[in-house]
C-alpha cells in the first residue's frame, strides 16, 4: 500500500522481512523469497543487483538533501519517504501557536539561513534583547 502525504510517503507490505534475515543484518544482507520469479527477473535484466535497494534508496535521499527513510521492521514492512515541504505552507500551519514577531523571525531565518541576530533585529525592527528572547523561545519549541 502506497500513502501520500503532504510531508512523506509511506509504503507498507504486509510480507514482512524475510524470516532468513535477522533484524540487525537488515540493509546488508539480502535474500530472495521467491528464487524462481527472482532468476527469471535475473536473466530478463528487469532488476539490479541483488541486495542493493536500501542502500540505493539512503543515498538518493541524501543526494536529494532529504532526511534518510524511516523503516519499520516490525510485523508489516514500511518505509517512510519524508518531502519537502514547501515553507510558506508550513509556516502557515503555526500561524495559530506562535506570536506575529516569531513568525516574521522564521520568515526571516528561512530567506537566510546564516542571518545574525544584529541582522534580524534590523529586519523585525525589535531590539536585541527581544530577538534573544525569540531565538531562545523558538529553540524551547525545536526539543
Amino acid at each position: 500500500m502506497v500513502e501520500i502525504f503532504d510531508d512523506r510517503v509511506d509504503i507498507t507490505n504486509p510480507g514482512g522481512l524475510v524470516l532468513s534475515i535477522p533484524k540487525e543484518e537488515f540493509g546488508t544482507r539480502s535474500f530472495s523469497r521467491k528464487s524462481l520469479v527472482f532468476g527469471l527477473f535475473l536473466r530478463m535484466e528487469m532488476v539490479e543487483k541483488i541486495g542493493s535497494g536500501i542502500k540505493r534508496m539512503k543515498d538518493e535521499m541524501a543526494r536529494a538533501n532529504l532526511p534518510e527513510p524511516a523503516f519499520g521492521l516490525e510485523g508489516f514492512f514500511t518505509v517512510t519517504f519524508y518531502r519537502p515541504m514547501e515553507f510558506e505552507r508550513w509556516i502557515d500551519t503555526w500561524i495559530p501557536y506562535l506570536t506575529p514577531s516569531l513568525i516574521n523571525v522564521l520568515k526571516a531565518i528561512n530567506n537566510n539561513a546564516f542571518i545574525t541576530k544584529p541582522e534580524l533585529s534590523e529586519i523585525i525592527g525589535h531590539g536585541h534583547t527581544s530577538i534573544s528572547k525569540y531565538t531562545s523561545q523558538l529553540r524551547g519549541w525545536a526539543c
